[in-house]
């Protein structure tokens, strides 16, 4: 894999560039931060990135929302045009639909690419008591039918928490050495440079 690229889908929901105000948490950070980017109306570039500014309306008046946006950035597909609206929370069957039958994980497998992973860490208590809403990012995994991570996976380096620091684990009845952001970013770039995709 070493002549192959790799790519890796980092996302935060809710966080995008912003207008200055108090709305913004990152308006005020200082300019030389690797955060910069999402102080400004145009945005500064760090590390010699890419960004492109997207309007997450998507062409369809109202607040843009989590459940049909992540379908959109999960499956390509204009969710909140398909379905008429903006969804929050979680996808309803519409989504669900969309994200089974587009899931950029289904799509990568389709196209022979094997090596994918979503790195996140799921817990017992998912599988033991199924949420009866599942988020886009769990859908899609689903819909390519790829294993879940779970806490050993984590413990053995192979997987990151969303809060990357573990200590959100213990509100689950689930423990693992503590890690520093910056420990967590190392346990992802070797992820990352294990998979041609990681979400």
């Amino acid at each position: 894999m070493a002549n192959e690229s790799r790519v890796l889908l980092f996302f935060i929901d809710g966080l995008g560039i912003g207008t200055h105000g108090p709305h913004n948490p990152f308006d005020g950070l200082n300019d030389a931060a690797p955060l910069a980017v999402f102080q400004h109306e145009t945005p500064q570039v760090p590390f010699d990135g890419i960004v492109v500014p997207t309007d997450a309306c998507l062409g369809v008046s109202g607040r843009p929302q989590s459940a049909s946006g992540q379908t959109t950035i999960l499956t390509g597909i204009n969710a909140p045009q398909i379905i008429g609206a903006h969804k929050q929370g979680f996808p309803n069957p519409p989504l669900l639909d969309i994200i089974r039958r587009h899931s950029i994980f289904l799509q990568l497998k389709n196209k022979g690419i094997d090596s994918i992973t979503f790195a996140n860490t799921y817990t017992k208590r998912f599988f033991e008591r199924r949420p009866r809403w599942i988020s886009a990012t769990t859908a899609a995994v689903e819909a390519a039918g790829l294993r879940f991570n779970v806490v050993d996976d984590l413990r053995a380096g192979r997987a990151v928490y969303h809060d990357f620091t573990n200590e959100m684990l213990s509100e689950r009845d689930e423990y693992a050495a503590l890690r520093t952001p910056e420990e967590a970013g190392h346990v992802l770039a070797n992820i990352v440079s294990s998979n041609r995709f990681t979400l």
